[in-house]
């Protein structure tokens, strides 16, 4: 039977491979080795950029009743007249939209100090005394200026944040 000669660098070599396999561990890459590329580094795959929330035609985000509120940035510091006015309306859309959306409506708004110069407005989304206006604002004929629960999800914002 013929002998084989394997050189004794080999059969370490394979030993401490075998060994770091089994262990679960990396095998280490001897220095000197004619290792690919590829085998040491990964390269990330390229991946799409996904923006989590809706945006207008100018980029500018849509927000709504399921928008984490701690994610809006304020021009104007807490305690200023316009921070706590920029607050307050906040307050007024995300109370608004809350209770749209237990009543079935879809509200968004977009905050007034990030719109775009060139920016028309949206449209209505509504018509004068359908569901989507008398779940807004309240029914036309009962609406009654000093009673805040005549007037809708925005008597409601309104109300909870201590203007009417």
């Amino acid at each position: 039977m013929p002998r084989i000669f394997i050189p004794l660098a080999t059969v370490a070599l394979m030993a401490t491979l075998l060994s770091a396999c089994a262990s679960g561990d990396s095998p280490p890459i001897p220095s000197g080795s004619a290792v690919p590329e590829a085998a040491t580094t990964s390269t990330p795959t390229p991946t799409e950029t996904i923006t989590p929330f809706e945006t207008d035609r100018f980029g500018v985000r849509y927000w709504d009743a399921h928008s984490d509120r701690s994610e809006v940035t304020y021009p104007d510091p807490e305690g200023t007249d316009e921070g706590d006015d920029e607050r307050r309306w906040t307050d007024q859309q995300f109370i608004t939209a809350e209770c749209m959306d237990a009543l079935g409506h879809d509200y968004k708004f977009k905050l007034w100090w990030e719109l775009h110069p060139d920016d028309p407005g949206d449209p209505p989304v509504f018509t004068y005394g359908d569901d989507y206006y008398s779940a807004l604002y309240g029914a036309p004929d009962s609406q009654d200026p000093a009673d805040w629960t005549t007037q809708g999800c925005d008597g409601v914002a309104l109300h909870r944040t201590g203007v009417i």
